[in-house]
Formats: structure tokens, C-alpha cells, sequence
């Protein structure tokens, strides 16, 4: 089994790093950092992924429900399921992917949030597994698991509208691309979501074998993919895919290292 990198190193140095630049005063110092442990927050340890609003505010997945944090206050927000993906909507909404559940949080006039499901919008013979992925579009709000994908949109103005999108295969990854979501279908390759539909990419069929293990869009023009081969990918929002060429070295490395 291969050692598994956190993805987010990895893209520090591809990405992240930035020209040095001349200054009139040196750094000197460590950056300032301070450790919680979840004695302090009151919740499990595992935090699957985090997000922060426009104010600041960080929210963290966690098995408990979603953690929000203002720098000074902590805050358990308790869904029936664990909660393993968020997304913040351009109107700074929270919306929430759980364990075979998904919703969004409200908070009332005193700032106390609660978790609301879209789970009752569905027939009960309908199956939800796990919500690995959620994203926030203008179009609506799209839930990911494995076998299919969960659509909120507009109905009178309002989030209520859900529907599930029926895929001709399991996802084995999606990634979001300025406001456009796409999806990797195992052994049929790339799809576009558009509403309801999944429209595949041109040249998709190309990359078939593609595993997404993760992405990042720190560039609003196009994502970084890492596939569980440790190949990169960089996918624009018109659904263009290219390999991310690396030198010699960096290639040995991530041929070693699965990024997660």
C-alpha cells in the first residue's frame, strides 16, 4: 500500500509558492499558531475538511455535526449524522453533506444556528449514501456520493427543488471549476453538471481511467486534479483536461506518495 500526502503540501509547492519579493523589513520569527485538541471544541478529533465565510468564520465537518469557530467562540452545531462536506454560498449559506443525509444551516435572530435537512424533498425509497463532496453554484447546490448526485435548485426563489441526477456509473471524483462541477465516472470519463443532466466532456472518454482523489482551484480559471496514480491534471471550466507535466523528481515523488 502507498504512503498517503496530504494534497494540500503538495499543491503549497506547485501553486502556492509566489516570487520573492523586495521588503523593507525582514521576517523574523515563527508565524504564530495555536493547537486545539477536542477537549477545547467539545467535539471528536477528525475534522474532514473546513471552509471560511467572507468574515472570517471557519466551519469544520466533523462526526458530531459542523464545528463553527469566530477566533474567540466555539460552536456544535449536531446533525443526526456525521457530517463529511461543506460549502458556502455566495450569500454566505452553510450547506451540508453528512453520512446518508444532507441540508443547510440556519441561524436565528441570535446567531444560533440549527441543521436542516433536504432529505424529507425525497421519496423514502430513495438511498442517500455518504456525501462526499458539496458545492455551492449559482445554478443550485449539488450533494456528491458514490452512486449519484443530489441537486438543489430554485423553486420559487428558494433553495427547495431537489432531484436526484442519475449517473451511468460510480463517481470516482469530481472537482469544481470557477461555478461548473464536474464528475469522473468510473470507466466512462468526465462529465459536466448542468442542472439535472450530466453532460459529457469532450475528449473525456481519454481519461476513463482517471481516479480523482482530491483538487484545488486556487487559480478561478482552472482546478488541479491528483489522481490516485499521483498523476496531475489541470481541467478548465470548458472541460479542457491536460496531464500537469512534473520534473523528474516531483514525479518519482508522487509516483511513491498517493496524494489524498
Amino acid at each position: 500500500m502507498k504512503p498517503v500526502l496530504l494534497f494540500t503540501v503538495a499543491l503549497f509547492c506547485l501553486l502556492g509558492a509566489q516570487p520573492a519579493r523586495a521588503q523593507s523589513t525582514a521576517a523574523i520569527g515563527q508565524p504564530w499558531m495555536q493547537h486545539y485538541i477536542p477537549k477545547d471544541y467539545n467535539a471528536e478529533p477528525v475534522i474532514w475538511m473546513f471552509e471560511q465565510d467572507s468574515a472570517g468564520v471557519m466551519y469544520m465537518a466533523n462526526n458530531l455535526g459542523v464545528l463553527i469557530y469566530d477566533g474567540t467562540t466555539w460552536q456544535l452545531v449536531k446533525t443526526p449524522y456525521r457530517v463529511k462536506s461543506l460549502a458556502i454560498g455566495a450569500d454566505q449559506r452553510v450547506f451540508v453533506g453528512c453520512k446518508g443525509d444532507f441540508g443547510v444551516l440556519k441561524a436565528n435572530k441570535k446567531g444560533e444556528y440549527r441543521y436542516d435537512s433536504y432529505r424529507g424533498s425525497l421519496p423514502k425509497s430513495e438511498i442517500v449514501r455518504d456525501v462526499d463532496r458539496t458545492y455551492a453554484t449559482s445554478a443550485g447546490i449539488y450533494y456528491v456520493t458514490v452512486d449519484k448526485v443530489f441537486f438543489v435548485g430554485k423553486a420559487q426563489g428558494s433553495l427547495t427543488d431537489v432531484k436526484p441526477i442519475k449517473l451511468d456509473g460510480p463517481v470516482s471524483g469530481s472537482a469544481i471549476v470557477g461555478s461548473t462541477v464536474i464528475v469522473n465516472i468510473k470507466d466512462k470519463g468526465l462529465k459536466r453538471l448542468e442542472g439535472t443532466k450530466g453532460i459529457s466532456l469532450t475528449g473525456a472518454a481519454d481519461f476513463k481511467d482517471l481516479e480523482l482523489m482530491c483538487y484545488t482551484n486556487r487559480d478561478p480559471s482552472r482546478s488541479l486534479l491528483a489522481s490516485k496514480s499521483g498523476k496531475l491534471y489541470t481541467l478548465t471550466e470548458a472541460g479542457a483536461l491536460a496531464e500537469f507535466k512534473l520534473d523528474n523528481s516531483l514525479e518519482k515523488y508522487f509516483a511513491k506518495y498517493t496524494p489524498y
